[in-house]
């Protein structure tokens, strides 16, 4: 008998374990489908073609590349032109014989110096070494031609790669000794080249303090070893020649003080006179190395111009740099209320919108006027924003006036460039405005860059004429204090024909050639009177969330809270200061901003809290009207605000729209009633890496968006979207049929300091040459179906406390900035993309024929994780408010990673205040109220964005107008299906067991009471 149980308990207990097992993995399995499908194969979409579409074969978008291999090469032809116009040349001194020193001459004797001389990457996990297709510098160099030192080579090549300077290897080490210093008898005659690599990454910030080891230098600063190396290559080589492989602007004062170089850190003065030439790299990619031996030898002729003001002390002579890091508030941790997370961080961007030479030209104008004592520009910046030399010179000057179109208020000058050197080459043309300026006025910086081009390539004296415009819309200054809206005040604007962003100090105030006049009355755009480009006047929406904590420099509030304005009417008095005491003290409207929300609130009527922006909908919202009406392939090439969405979204059930407005981890699930296929998206702005290829090392390496940026060449921007569409297309390869429809890139952030982890990813210092860049690389994408995110949206400008200090403290910081600087400088760039980013898409006529039609190629975005003056970026008005409303944006807003730790980016109230957003993640965070009124009414709005981009993408390649799609099941799920087929035949096997142990039992019993009344 006690076995029986012993048995039934024993089968019981392991059948209860079993199904916890099975219903656990199978129900997270369900939960993360698009990320099994992605690892474990997904099911085939099967497409239903209706009887009038049948012979369409549903080709909308035609493809250079037939596979993965192709797609590479395409890749590479395309990064290695933008290497070779982006790498740019710092210096190239006169030798004896009044030479420069570069271009090398063929088959010279060259010696290849640095422990990363063979890693020179675009992001810590593209390592050319270790990358199919890779080509390492001293193989290009080889190829190129030069007479390598094959020992120092092969001593350098093997060695790992190291993300800063601290890693270098020093000369008196064995190794260096045996290998290097025993052939400077036969190489010390030529030159050495040594590569300085600088590279970091998400959640990893450059390092403002190495520690005592290196003297507390920065890690922009030369290591220890680094100087070392120099000085000594300076010993024992007739030349030496600097290539700068980093995207992070690194301290490069020793390339101009040559044999007085003093170390701040050590105050150790070297002699540096033999380094004679330098070029800056950036991150050129797999293959840009190809370029860059080219470039060396003179077959092609650097045209890149810095995209970064360079200077020689990043921390102390930045203003930037002072608001940069970890600044904790004090009084979360104890203060009463449900909180996300109860630590919170701080990030104050006093300086306004003296970002970068925005801030430096500004003071050198003051300076020169006696307005700023004690400023030394030559002293400071190292090279200027907008700098390149090239191995020829250039002329520029004006032909006739500028043309002005008033529907658009733009000015077209036409400039003629010539060659007045002795090699062809190209070169890009740079026009400055300089707007009038009163003191305690609207902040203005003394020149913005307007407007830019690229010349082709020019022979010896030719010359070429080229137009170039400039915005008025984007020279307009912001006035949040007085106007409340863009301004242009009436006096005269200086357009300077420029070498860079220095070159007003230098152009003659009556050089004509340089110097374009303009006067312009009074415009005030406000109310019915808006920018050229805007839908509606853009006009003040943070006074509540930023405006309130700046004060000015008079004011005296440093420490109390507040934040102190920047101004040029006094830069010493105004020069910003880290938070202190009351600045760190959260006040009572940021505290409500950190509390839990709950969308089943009424937050109307509370006046402080960051919720009440809710617009409310009592109005029931109709779903599952018509259905069948309408597959999302006829919706193909329809307007967004056509009559006939509206009638496709009220076809969607309840759960459908909460399926649309949701991402399957890294993709949309499909919707089959409505003809909408499942999707796929990729990470990266410089490569498709996804858990769908299985294997990171199978996407291809491009360069870094700050090296496509120094091409100042939007052609080849596009050229660099138009690759990686062919390649997410191709990729279809490797994952079981499915293309990639979205790339989480590129990164449109602002180089606010040089030390922000991820400046690899974000274009430049300056908002204008950012936001062209990423409206025709987002362009170039577009028009093969694939649908970019730039990212991240907005004021996520360093990675410290990012998502907090560890695994355990997990928060975010809160960004404060003048609304004149969010605008101007922040959310320029995705303002320019709203506006300007283009795609043509083709689509079915109802004769079966295509026409195309042009759309916007703005069909996405990333959000931030930061709070913008307490609110998290989702629910904040730069969405609802300055995209939408004012630039017209119709993408979908995607936020940046959920789970738990997020929460604060609360689903919920990104959907309820009209920020539309979509998790990454198929749990998204906080995600509570999707079914009532105003829940339903935005869950159709984010349908109609999201839909209305994913129809004239490459999702519906293959999918024709009337036809209806079905999937077969994903291989596990057919294996989920099979184990709860298990399951169920061993629960059914153990209740048969037990009947039959009560049966018997029973039997038994009864037999006993008979026996005991005999």
């Amino acid at each position: 008998m006690k076995r029986k149980y012993v048995v039934l308990a024993t089968s019981v207990g392991v059948a209860v374990v079993l199904g916890a097992l099975v219903f656990t993995a199978g129900g997270l399995m369900n939960a993360y489908s698009r990320i099994m499908d992605g690892y474990l194969g997904a099911g085939d979409m099967i497409v239903n073609k209706h009887a009038d579409s049948e012979d369409w074969e549903g080709n909308y978008i035609e493809f250079e590349c037939k596979n993965v291999d192709e797609s590479f090469e395409y890749a590479t032809r395309t990064n290695k032109r933008i290497a070779a116009e982006g790498i740019t040349l710092l210096k190239n001194e006169k030798l004896a014989n009044g030479k420069n020193l570069l271009p090398l001459a063929a088959g010279s004797k060259l010696t290849l110096l640095g422990r990363n001389c063979g890693h020179h990457v675009t992001a810590p996990t593209d390592d050319v070494a270790t990358r199919d297709g890779g080509v390492q510098m001293g193989v290009a160099l080889q190829e190129a031609g030069f007479d390598l030192n094959m020992s120092a080579w092969n001593y350098y090549k093997g060695m790992s790669q190291v993300n800063n300077g601290s890693g270098e290897i020093n000369p008196a080490d064995e190794g260096y000794q045996t290998n290097v210093a025993a052939t400077y008898d036969t190489y010390g005659s030529g030159t050495a080249l040594i590569l300085l690599r600088r590279s970091y990454s998400e959640g990893s910030d450059p390092a403002i303090d190495m520690g005592d080891a290196e003297n507390n230098r920065t890690a922009l600063s030369l290591s220890a070893n680094e100087l070392d190396l120099i000085k000594e290559a300076c010993a024992h080589f007739q030349n030496v020649v600097m290539a700068i492989s980093s995207p992070n602007a690194m301290e490069l004062g020793f390339l101009l003080d040559g044999a007085n170089y003093t170390d701040p850190f050590t105050n150790q003065t070297y002699d540096f006179s033999k380094v004679k030439g330098a070029y800056w790299i950036g991150g050129i990619g797999i293959t840009g190395a190809e370029s860059f031996a080219k470039i060396l030898k003179g077959e092609i002729n650097p045209s890149g111009h810095l995209v970064d003001t360079y200077v020689r002390d990043n921390l102390n002579d930045i203003p930037t740099s002072i608001n940069f890091g970890e600044f904790k508030y004090t009084n979360v941790q104890d203060a009463p209320g449900d909180f996300y997370h109860r630590n919170n961080y701080t990030v104050e961007y006093e300086e306004g919108i003296y970002v970068g030479y925005r801030y430096f030209e500004t003071a050198a104008y003051e300076a020169s006027k006696g307005n700023y004592a004690g400023f030394d520009y030559d002293g400071t910046v190292v090279y200027p924003f907008g700098y390149g030399l090239s191995y020829t010179d250039f002329k520029y000057e004006y032909v006739g006036n500028p043309s002005y179109d008033r529907g658009t208020e733009t000015y077209t000058f036409k400039v003629k460039v010539t060659n007045t050197g002795a090699a062809a080459g190209k070169t890009p043309v740079q026009i400055y405005v300089s707007a009038p300026y009163t003191k305690g006025g609207i902040e203005k910086s003394h020149v913005v860059l307007g407007g830019f081009t690229k010349t082709d390539i020019i022979a010896p004296g030719a010359s070429s004429t080229v137009e170039v415009e400039v915005q008025k819309d984007y020279i307009a200054s912001y006035d949040y204090k007085v106007n409340k809206c863009y301004v242009i005040e009436a006096g005269d604007y200086l357009f300077y024909l420029s070498d860079n962003a220095h070159s007003w100090a230098e152009i003659r105030a009556d050089d004509t050639s340089r110097i374009h006049k303009i006067h312009m009355g009074e415009t005030i755009y406000k109310g019915d009177k808006k920018r050229a480009s805007d839908k509606v006047a853009a006009e003040n929406l943070f006074d509540r969330d930023l405006n309130w904590k700046f004060k000015e420099y008079n004011e005296n509030t440093v420490g109390s809270g507040y934040c102190t304005n920047l101004t040029r009417a006094n830069f010493k008095a105004s020069y910003p200061t880290a938070p202190v005491d009351g600045d760190l003290v959260a006040n009572d409207y940021l505290l409500e901003c950190f509390k839990v929300y709950e969308p089943s609130a009424d937050y109307s009527a509370n006046t402080i809290s960051p919720y009440h922006d809710i617009e409310l909908f009592e109005e029931e919202q109709l779903v599952e009207q018509n259905r069948g009406t309408l597959q999302l392939a006829d919706m193909r090439g329809v307007d967004f605000y056509d009559e006939s969405w509206k009638t496709f979204i009220d076809q969607l059930s309840l759960e459908e729209l909460q399926t649309a407005f949701l991402v399957g981890g890294w993709g949309d699930r499909a919707i089959e009633s409505v003809g909408v296929p499942a999707t796929s998206g990729g990470d990266s702005p410089s490569g498709i890496i996804s858990f769908r290829l299985k294997n990171t090392r199978t996407h291809y390496p491009y360069c870094a968006e700050v090296l496509l940026t120094a091409t100042w060449n939007v052609e080849l921007a596009r050229a660099y979207g138009d690759a990686m569409a062919e390649e997410a297309q191709a990729q279809r390869g490797r994952t079981g049929g499915q293309a990639f429809n979205y790339l989480f890139g590129p990164g449109a952030n602002t180089h606010r300091t040089p030390f922000g982890g991820r400046n690899h990813e974000y274009y430049s210092e300056d908002s204008l040459i950012a936001g062209k860049m990423l409206a025709a690389e987002a362009s170039g994408a577009g028009e093969k179906g694939l649908i970019m995110l730039p990212k991240h949206c907005a004021l996520n400008e360093q990675e410290t406390v990012r998502q907090g200090r560890n695994d355990s403290n997990h928060t975010t910081y809160t960004s404060f900035v003048t609304e004149q600087g969010l605008r101007e400088i922040y959310m320029r760039p995705w303002e320019i993309y709203a506006k300007e980013a283009k795609r043509n898409v083709r689509y079915y006529n109802d004769n079966g024929e295509f026409e195309t039609v042009e759309m916007t190629a703005a069909s996405a975005l990333m959000l931030s994780y930061n709070r913008i003056g307490g609110v998290w970026s989702g629910g904040s008005p730069i969405i609802y408010g300055i995209l939408r409303e004012e630039c017209g944006f119709i993408g979908t807003c995607f936020t940046d990673a959920g789970g738990t730790k997020n929460e604060y980016s609360n689903t919920d109230f990104g959907l309820m205040t009209g920020g539309v957003t979509s998790c990454l993640m198929d749990s998204p965070s906080g995600f509570k109220d999707g079914t009532s009124n105003t829940a339903i009414y935005r869950l159709k709005e984010a349908a109609h964005y999201k839909l209305y981009n994913v129809a004239n993408g490459n999702a519906l390649l293959g999918i024709t107008p009337g036809s209806y799609i079905t999937y077969t099941m994903s291989p596990w799920q057919i294996g989920l299906a099979v184990s709860y087929s298990v399951y169920g035949l061993i629960v059914a096997a153990l209740a048969a067991l037990t009947v039959f142990l009560f049966v018997n039992k029973a039997g038994d019993y009864e037999k006993v009471r008979v026996v005991d009344e005999e």
